[in-house]
């Protein structure tokens, strides 16, 4: 009996029990007898693993194993013990277990949720004091640990809100010690739109802060650790006025050189920004000298994403823009500089 101290402490022994009482059998003088013990209830199981192959001829050892185990009729406690393992032979059931309807789903099947992800493929995360937890962005980072990103309610508004994710969907505690991080940014609601990953592992997010009259661009970076960065903006944050008006982030990419475009509404016309790596607006060479291009498709346009264009980097821009009668598709492609790649579509 268990445990085994010369294996996993977690091991089981027995692993299985049958009849072993008083079992009538032949003896080496030709005759019959009533014998007890393991020489007993040992054929009764190769025996029944026998009768099961006849049947199921191609198991291999895992599946007769599984197929015994998972069938027997739990003694004692509750669950596999060191007194009866698993429960008692039951050979019927364990033909059942084999032909019936139970189906493992491979965790490849298109559409199945994972089950080795959370709970049963789910996970739930509550984040602030108060009601109003929202992810809107998603990463996968190259160690396969997953960033969320969003807003979290503090009782009176929404701050930035950040949460990390080993790869099966359990909180990151070598994140923020707890796997979430909150920051506020402005006097009012604080919202995460866009998350990416620069080439250190570093963690930046954007989105928009309200300062007190409406929204700018907001953007913060965090460590891999999980803490602001405070090298990087002031204190690990930096907010744009990029137009007169409401100022909203909603995309964002890192480029190879690990200088960050963010994309959004720019008082109702698409915002584009340009920074350093560091936070800073990148002036040199993008926009009219301030980093910052605006442009007006219709009377209400918002950038929701954006991509670089492979072999030239020229940005590519997408989103709606609201025409009149409608709503509709809305795409820019952008020139290094900033300018509208007037090759694109006749215009940019």
């Amino acid at each position: 009996r268990g445990p085994d101290n010369c294996s996993a402490a977690a091991a089981i022994y027995p692993e299985l029990v049958a009849p072993g009482e008083s079992i009538r059998t032949a003896d080496l003088y030709g005759t019959y007898t009533d014998e007890s013990g393991t020489s007993m209830a040992a054929p009764h199981v190769a025996g029944g693993l026998a009768l099961l192959l006849s049947s199921f001829a191609d198991l291999n050892p895992e599946e007769q194993y599984d197929a015994l185990t998972n069938s027997a009729v739990d003694l004692g406690p509750a669950g596999p013990d060191y007194s009866t393992g698993y429960g008692r032979l039951d050979l019927e059931e364990a033909y059942n277990w084999l032909n019936g309807p139970i189906i493992i789903p491979s965790p490849t099947d298109p559409g199945d949720l994972d089950a080795a992800f959370g709970s049963n493929g789910l996970t739930y995360t509550d984040i602030g004091t108060a009601s109003g937890d929202k992810a809107f962005a998603v990463m996968v980072q190259p160690d396969q640990k997953i960033v969320l990103a969003g807003s979290s309610n503090n009782g009176s508004d929404d701050d930035f809100a950040v949460v990390r994710y080993s790869s099966l969907g359990i909180l990151d505690t070598g994140f923020s010690d707890d796997g979430k991080q909150t920051t506020q940014i402005g006097s009012g609601d604080d919202v995460i739109n866009a998350v990416g990953l620069q080439s250190d592992g570093k963690i930046v997010v954007a989105g928009s802060a309200f300062n007190g009259a409406d929204n700018d661009f907001a953007l913060a970076r965090y460590t891999i650790t999980g803490t602001l960065d405070t090298t990087f903006g002031v204190s690990g944050i930096v907010t744009t006025t990029v137009s007169s008006g409401d100022d909203v982030a909603r995309g964002l990419v890192v480029q190879s050189d690990d200088k960050i475009v963010v994309v959004g509404s720019a008082n109702g016309d698409f915002g584009i920004v340009r920074y350093d790596s560091e936070g800073g607006l990148y002036t040199a060479t993008f926009g009219e000298g301030d980093g910052i291009v605006v442009t007006n498709f219709g009377s209400t346009d918002v950038a929701n994403g954006i991509a670089i264009q492979p072999g030239d980097g020229k940005l590519v821009v997408a989103g709606f823009s609201d025409i009149g009668a409608s709503e509709e598709f809305a795409v820019a492609r952008y020139l290094t500089d900033g300018s509208l790649d007037t090759t694109f579509a006749g215009t940019g």
